[in-house]
């Protein structure tokens, strides 16, 4: 079968449904589902870019992947190169939109009498929220690996893309009585060690034991330094001072996706690596999975103008790092040292090290959080939240120039060092709130 031209979608074709965001090999689309085909249209500009008769689709499949995002899995026939499979995946959207996404597809695919099923394990299989995933790691048992598979050449569908790996087979489940055996031997072993008296040393092992002591007091004593096996320590690796980056660490590697709007990149790497993000004024998704159950730490953070906006890290086996973070315009680099004037300048107090100070940018709505330990809550700019789980200083661009900024952070130990928050607009503090109270919590609640 040749590439077939796309139909007119002009009132002579019936839409049934339409979705603003499906990722097939990889890529994002606007999707049109009409009465005869499936319409992919660039994410920016809605320009046509292929579509699918829906009288070629033999079957699909509800299932799901290693990042628990919904897919409808199709099997396309075509007389010319047989059937082949075209993986539909729903992102994760808030609210479980993708979910209802996914359902409304399929029953309009019923409705036009493609056959349609689901997958049997994913019938019990709970959906995750953000918080459970970090928690759990993926979630997903012992897969290895989250790669998204993109599906082969269907070049006479009206779009072309490379061909990618398919996921591995689920393991099965180890039988019980499995476990059950292994319980047995060893509660045998643990009884057998109690009750079997330790066999009597020989004579001639005495005289042994003997005559090393005797060596042992006339021969001067040597000493031997241990020498402890360390891993390496991972490169450092600086973050330009223009643009907003991604810097993502993990000695065992990792995998996952940075997505914003309808642009999105595939990560799959080891070590400390820094990715360009050709993006600003949006929020960025990153999903980055652990790709082993170490407990390496794998560490995430999101920089604009070298600035870290957002830092993540878990030592979970299998971790994910789960981030949803709001960045302004691209902003030039600024120098992290201490300011002339001491009115921007607030000490911490430390037991061991001197705090790190953060020069203002004199423009634009920034918030700095000072405090040597751990805190965690929310910053909120006109109704923006951020979660925030940090520790030592740190600062934070808003994204806006009027309006309100709310705040309410908790130290998450018992000391009575000051936890302190400080609103700025082009330079100038505008508000403050801090806390000496063991696990005290400091608030702020200030309009621009």
């Amino acid at each position: 079968m040749r590439m077939e031209d796309d139909p007119d979608p002009g009132s002579s074709e019936k839409v049934l449904m339409s979705l603003g965001q499906v990722v097939i090999g990889g890529i994002s689309y606007r999707i049109t589902i009409t009465v005869s085909h499936i319409l992919l249209a660039d994410m920016d500009t809605g320009s046509r870019k292929g579509s699918i008769p829906l009288q070629s689709i033999g079957h699909a499949l509800s299932t799901s992947n290693r990042l628990r995002e919904p897919i409808i899995r199709l099997t396309v026939n075509d007389p010319g190169s047989g059937s082949q499979e075209i993986d539909m995946i729903f992102p994760h959207i808030a609210g479980g939109t993708d979910i209802r996404n996914r359902d409304a597809t399929l029953a309009t695919f019923k409705r036009q009498g493609i056959q349609v099923t689901i997958d049997s394990e994913q019938e019990t299989l709970p959906v995750l929220s953000g918080k459970e995933s970090r928690d759990r790691g993926t979630g997903t048992g012992d897969s290895e690996i989250i790669d998204r598979t993109t599906v082969r050449d269907w070049t006479h569908f009206g779009i072309s893309y490379t061909s990618g790996t398919p996921l591995p087979d689920e393991p099965k489940p180890y039988s019980p009585l499995v476990t059950f055996t292994a319980v047995i031997l060893l509660a045998a072993i643990c009884i057998a060690a109690m009750v079997l008296p330790l066999p009597a040393p020989k004579e001639s092992d005495v005289l042994n034991i003997s005559t090393e002591r005797n060596l042992l007091s006339v021969t001067p004593a040597v000493t031997t330094t241990p020498v402890a096996t360390m891993k390496a320590p991972l490169p450092e690796v600086s973050v330009p001072g223009k643009g907003v980056y991604a810097k993502i660490s993990c000695p065992t590697g990792y995998s996952g996706y940075i997505s914003s709007g309808g642009w999105r990149m595939d990560v799959n790497n080891s070590g400390t690596q820094v990715y360009p993000l050709p993006v600003q004024n949006t929020a960025i998704n990153v999903f980055i999975e652990k790709r082993d159950s170490s407990a390496d730490i794998l560490e995430v953070g999101i920089y604009n103008g070298g600035i870290s906006l957002a830092h993540q890290a878990t030592d979970l086996p299998k971790g994910l790092v789960e981030m949803h973070v709001t960045v302004g315009p691209a902003a030039e680099a600024i120098t992290f040292s201490s300011p002339a004037s001491p009115s921007e300048t607030i000490a911490v107090s430390q037991p061991s090290a001197t705090p790190i100070q953060y020069a203002i940018p004199p423009t634009g709505v920034w918030v700095r959080v000072l405090y040597p330990g751990n805190y965690s809550g929310i910053l909120s700019s006109n109704g923006l939240n951020r979660e925030i789980l940090a520790t030592g200083s740190q600062i934070y661009q808003m994204v806006m120039k009027n309006g309100t900024i709310d705040g309410v952070l908790e130290k998450m130990d018992g000391s009575s060092d000051s936890l302190q928050i400080e609103v700025y607009k082009d330079g100038t503090l505008v508000d403050l709130g801090n806390t000496s109270a063991p696990r005290g919590t400091a608030e702020i609640h200030t309009t621009l």
